[in-house]
């Protein structure tokens, strides 16, 4: 049973949310005052910083907790927001809120997805002009190969080791780009290459050397000394939107 609302959490939110947006269309004043907590909340965007801005953004306020508050459709929210919340505790707080793998592994323990990164030479007189690759095969594999002029890979959420340590660079520099919505990320250096990092993260931190680094809607930049003149060097590029990423040397 638990496993089943693990996996149909969201589903049923969205139909608690559907009915909670049903309920207040169906009030005429209750509506309007929706409406008007939503058109103040824009328009405060767009006052300049100062206490006129502030009082509009409390009265925006207020008027939405005001509006969803006078529905009955908001303790049905409330009680799945609650459900959600047990549904992901754990030992160490919350499992989703931590980033962990509940989500995406709902029948299991914690776990982290291992992938192991294997370079290959170009087939250029071999390949077609369109490469279609399902990104769910990708992630559940272990090791990946990639040619040295395509690396990009793609990650939906969750916790995940991408080991570069294994594989035989080829001369001059490989562009590795990693994407992903959620999660902490391991990356996993060779300490006998260059290697330049560019970090960017909505909400998050970077981990490197046994430092902390907070990034909200930032980037953080860091190359090895002497990077260009280095034989064989990694350009490495990471966006996620929430999350953790550890950069481990080896």
């Amino acid at each position: 049973m638990i496993a089943f609302l693990k996996r149909h959490i969201f589903q049923i939110l969205a139909l608690a949310g559907a009915a909670l947006v049903f309920e207040l269309m169906g009030r005429g004043v209750t509506f309007l005052l929706f409406l008007g907590s939503l058109v103040l909340l824009v328009a405060s965007v767009y006052i300049p910083i100062g206490i006129f801005r502030g009082m509009t953004l409390v009265l925006a306020l207020t008027s939405f907790f005001v509006a969803i508050f006078m529905t009955q459709s908001i303790w049905l929210v409330l009680l799945v927001l609650v459900l959600f919340y047990w549904l992901f505790r754990g030992p160490n707080g919350n499992e989703f809120l931590v980033w962990g793998e509940s989500l995406l592994h709902p029948f299991g323990g914690s776990k982290e997805a291992y992938h192991g990164v294997k370079l290959i030479q170009p087939q250029s007189g071999q390949r077609t002009l369109i490469k279609r690759e399902s990104l769910i095969a990708s992630m559940e594999s272990k090791t990946n190969y990639y040619e040295w002029d395509d690396i990009n890979i793609v990650f939906l959420g969750g916790s995940s080791i991408v080991d570069l340590g294994n594989t035989l660079l080829p001369p001059e520099q490989s562009t590795i780009v990693i994407r992903k919505l959620f999660g902490r990320t391991r990356l996993i250096i060779p300490r006998d290459v260059g290697f330049r990092l560019n970090i960017s993260a909505i909400s998050g931190a970077v981990v490197f050397e046994n430092q902390s680094y907070s990034l909200v809607g930032e980037n953080f930049r860091w190359e090895t000394a002497g990077y260009a003149a280095t034989p064989r060097r990694l350009n490495i590029m990471v966006s996620v939107g929430f999350g953790e990423v550890e950069v481990i040397v080896l």
